[in-house]
């Protein structure tokens, strides 16, 4: 049976580290956007704005009381 060599590998792993917690920053980043977009909308104006809604609504009119036609019989 032969022998088999594992060597550690060499070398400063601490910028490997760094691009590690860079990347779980940008993709927590990109959940909390993703998570605004559906939860509140489009931020800083973009696409629909909300602003003036006018909805006119003309209901039919009602006639006063007692209009001055015959009065009923008693």
């Amino acid at each position: 049976m032969s022998q088999i060599n594992v060597t550690p590998p060499s070398g400063d792993r601490s910028g490997n580290a760094g691009i590690n917690f860079l990347a779980v920053v940008i993709g927590l980043l990109l959940i909390v956007v993703v998570l605004w977009f559906l939860f509140f909308g489009a931020p800083f104006g973009a696409g629909n704005d909300g602003g003036d809604t006018n909805i006119n609504v003309n209901p039919p009119t009602q006639q006063a009381p007692g209009g001055g036609g015959a009065s009923p019989a008693p």
